[in-house]
């Protein structure tokens, strides 16, 4: 029974021994090997590494990866003294393993300084920019790109020298007005859309009212050629009517009267006139006398 104990505890020594001397890296992890507290070895390679065992040698493993860092939104003022809501981000990756755990430690030390890194940095290139520079619909004025691209060499360079951590980018993505100015700056833009409403309003209404003269115009040309035309028509009819009124008494002057006499008549009688004529009176002959 007393050797059984004493295999056992050895047996359980053995695997704890083993289990300080080997370790296993993956594919997403770098570690460095630290002798007493001080770093002595990088490990990049995936796979089962053997080091001396504790308390002689430790190992710390860190995360390879490409990162994400998201820190809350801040306030920053432009080079023309408005204030934005800045919410931006970082992509970011440990390059000198070594240099990190010495400066930082693990992620959350980094992204501590990360963050004051970031801030400085947006706030720097945000206070010697206009706001047109940021928010602007026209694209000579646009200058986000360059800001952002500012933004990450200032922070890849100081996370590079200090910290081990190679920026891959910096990025702004997201602009807002604070809450205590979204109010006069909605009205504001209520205001410019109703001048620019206001104008297009006005030059439709020009335009209308040229539009509309032009049609008076060429309304008015088209009735007065209409009547000059309708003139010469009926110049030319009565000149006509008159050649057959002339052809007519020519052929028979006294049948011509005889008519003339009747289409007479028929204008100024009916059953309800009474006149009175002299019986010597021309209107009188035919009645009198009856078809010459």
């Amino acid at each position: 029974m007393k050797r059984f104990s004493a295999y056992l505890i050895g047996g359980i020594v053995v695997v704890l021994i083993l289990s300080s001397v080997f370790y296993q890296l993956w594919e997403s992890q770098v570690a460095v090997i630290t002798q007493f507290g001080k770093p002595i070895k990088t490990i990049t390679e995936p796979g089962l590494h053997a080091k001396l065992p504790f308390p002689f040698q430790r190992v710390q493993k860190l995360d390879s990866r490409l990162l994400t860092f998201d820190p809350p939104s801040a306030e920053f003022l432009t080079e023309d003294k408005k204030n934005l809501i800045v919410d931006a981000f970082m992509l970011w990756q440990i390059s000198d393993p070594v240099k990190f755990l010495v400066s930082v430690k693990d992620r959350s030390g980094a992204e501590a300084r990360l963050s004051d890194l970031l801030y400085s940095s947006v706030g720097r290139n945000i206070g010697h920019a206009p706001f047109a520079a940021l928010i602007s619909t026209k694209d000579q004025e646009q200058k986000l790109d360059e800001i952002c691209a500012a933004i990450r060499e200032n922070c890849s360079q100081a996370a590079l020298e200090n910290f081990g951590i190679e920026v891959k980018s910096a990025l702004i993505k997201r602009l807002a007005y604070p809450a205590q100015n979204r109010v006069a700056v909605f009205e504001r833009m209520k205001a410019e859309r109703g001048r620019i409403a206001r104008q297009y309003r006005s030059e439709g209404e020009e335009s209308a009212q040229k539009i509309r003269s032009n049609a008076d115009l060429e309304a008015a040309l088209v009735l007065a050629d209409a009547q000059q035309k309708a003139i010469i028509i009926a110049g030319e009819g009565e000149a006509q009517a008159a050649n057959i009124y002339r052809q007519a008494i020519q052929q028979d002057p006294q049948f011509y009267k005889y008519l003339r006499s009747l289409d007479a008549y028929g204008k100024f009688l009916n059953d309800k006139t009474t006149i009175v004529l002299p019986n010597d009176s021309e209107l009188l002959q035919v009645l009198r006398e009856g078809i010459p």
